[in-house]
């Protein structure tokens, strides 16, 4: 059986004492710190969660971004390219018909070039033949 004495009573007031001053200086603080870092890790994950999605958002935004430059890239480059065909097709349409022209022109001078000399031929078909004739006629009396 146990014995009630002021030992007993002693002993039992210390150990509270201890539970007291454990509870007052360890207990509580080591609690307090594990639930300030509880609540820094749930924070902390919050706080991640929501950059992963605001990254998550920048990122698809520059995509779309970066998809409009390519379409806007494209289309310049096509109205570009469009143009210079246009250009080319019209400076092509110059020259062709600058080559008409100069080869009209150059087909009239011939057409009077010719024109000219058939003229000319006619005048020494006659002498021509006086000449043939005066050749024969000279070989012929040889």
């Amino acid at each position: 059986m146990i014995d009630f004495n002021l030992t007993l009573v002693v002993q039992l007031a210390l150990f509270l004492l201890f539970l007291w001053g454990t509870n007052a200086l360890a207990i509580r603080p080591i609690l307090k710190a594990m639930d300030g870092r509880a609540e820094k890790i749930a924070g902390d994950r919050q706080a991640a969660a929501e950059e992963k999605r605001a990254a998550d958002e920048l990122q698809a935004r520059w995509q779309r971004d970066l998809l409009e430059a390519k379409r806007a890239l494209n289309d310049d480059y096509r109205k570009a390219r469009r143009a210079e065909q246009e250009a080319h097709a019209q400076a092509l349409a110059e020259r062709r018909r600058q080559a008409d022209g100069d080869l009209a022109a150059l087909r009239a001078e011939l057409d009077e070039t010719i024109a000219r000399e058939r003229q000319a031929y006619d005048r020494l078909v006659p002498d021509v033949a006086q000449a043939m004739d005066r050749i024969a006629c000279k070989g012929a009396r040889s």
